[in-house]
């Protein structure tokens, strides 16, 4: 029998390696599989429902601190302070079994956060709402996670003992929830802490991100609201912004723009500013659908809602620092877009719709674009640009140049 040349040998080396490198990837696949299955809310839903098949039983010691908190509550709360009810009554209700004592702290907390008095929460009850958060009981997940959102929004409890005494853990939970209320108050939850770095850095590094960027596309306008603005409070992180990035949040981002509520147009728009502060991302901003974004966000320098187009107006400055942008931006007549801008009260408005004036004159194409400079002759915008240069000595230093060449 004949011996295998070098070209066959080298044949069936790379056919070995092949099948090697198939198997390898084979195996992560599978694993990768399992352990999304085993991540799946469905199994903990069915582990839910196998848990409420047993009815808990309210032992001797709850039952006595039941009885003790019903009797100050008869009481009319008058309290202002959480020290005149015992915190170990609080946990011992807390983390209960029986999802009636557990209701009894929930409200007591919501019937709290709501007190006209300010009252700070201490990290010792924040271990009773990690129990309350965790509740197999949808009423409990309702107002624990409403209580908790009112000492965020009061500025009651620091956002960095919530991370540190483990809540984000249930609040993320909690976002898998089918019910959405419990969706909108955990999200609101993490639009709130989201604004503290801390906590930005370790809703992301828990997989936060993913979640939001779902429930973003929620056909409920509140719960979307709220994930949208807590994402848009994570973009204030560089690091984030490519987590963000690398889980497809731009094109996510991008249609939001053309959403029918204000507050999902405005956040979005937001959000994506932040991430065009970064010049690393352009190219994968521009990359969703054919000049989309640029589009959009042109069409929205014409909303009728001031902070939306002035938004608008940021995010194309910051991304004007792009060859393309500018060439594109002219080409889609961005100046004539730009004319009433110049008129609005509000002065940042004008200041933003200035720069990208600038920007855009300093273009060396641009210089030579008839469309462009037809524009510039224009009179009008002359007169409302030497309008706002009279205005403040700020504006003077950012016109001279715009100014220079429509003179020239």
């Amino acid at each position: 029998m004949g011996q295998l040349c070098t070209k066959c040998v080298q044949l069936l080396y790379d056919f070995a390696v092949s099948v090697k490198t198939l198997f390898s990837g084979l195996l992560l696949d599978i694993r990768e599989c399992l352990a999304q299955i085993a991540d799946c809310p469905c199994l903990k839903r069915k582990n839910v429902e196998m848990r409420q098949l047993y009815k808990p039983v309210i032992r001797r010691y709850e039952e006595k601190t039941a009885q003790e908190f019903l009797q100050h509550v008869e009481k009319g709360f008058e309290m202002s302070s959480l020290g005149k009810i015992s915190l170990e009554a609080l946990r011992t209700l807390a983390f209960s079994d029986h999802p009636g004592l557990q209701m009894l702290a929930a409200l007591y907390y919501l019937h709290i956060s709501q007190d006209s008095v300010n009252i700070h929460l201490s990290q010792e009850h924040l271990e009773a709402y990690y129990a309350l958060l965790k509740s197999n009981d949808l009423e409990v997940q309702q107002i624990s996670s409403l209580s908790l959102l009112g000492f965020l929004l009061e500025g009651n409890v620091t956002k960095e003992h919530v991370i540190e005494m483990d809540l984000l853990e249930p609040i993320l939970e909690l976002l898998e929830s089918d019910d959405i209320t419990v969706q909108g108050n955990s999200c609101a939850c993490l639009m709130m802490l989201a604004d503290s770095e801390a906590c930005r850095n370790a809703i992301a590094a828990a997989g936060g991100t993913i979640p939001l960027l779902s429930l973003s596309k929620s056909h409920n306008i509140g719960v979307q609201q709220n994930a949208v603005q807590a994402i848009f409070n994570l973009t204030r992180s560089e690091w984030i912004q490519r987590v963000l990035v690398r889980q497809s949040a731009l094109p996510i981002l991008t249609s939001l723009l053309e959403s029918p509520d204000t507050d999902v147009q405005y956040y979005s728009c937001a959000a994506l500013s932040n991430v065009a502060t970064n010049s690393q991302h352009h190219k994968a901003m521009l990359h969703v659908g054919d000049r989309f974004l640029l589009q959009t966000l042109l069409s929205l320098l014409s909303s009728g809602v001031d902070k939306i187009s002035n938004q608008a107006c940021f995010c194309l400055r910051n991304l004007a620092t792009n060859e393309f942008v500018l060439t594109s931006l002219v080409a889609m007549h961005i100046q004539y877009r730009l004319l009433p801008l110049l008129t609005f009260s509000n002065k940042e408005t004008q200041q933003n719709s200035v720069i990208l004036l600038q920007i855009l004159s300093q273009h060396s194409g641009n210089q030579k674009d008839p469309d462009f400079l037809a524009a510039f002759s224009n009179s009008e915008l002359k007169k409302h640009l030497d309008e706002i240069c009279q205005q403040t000595e700020m504006m003077q230093e950012l016109l001279s140049v715009a100014i220079g060449h429509m003179e020239a």
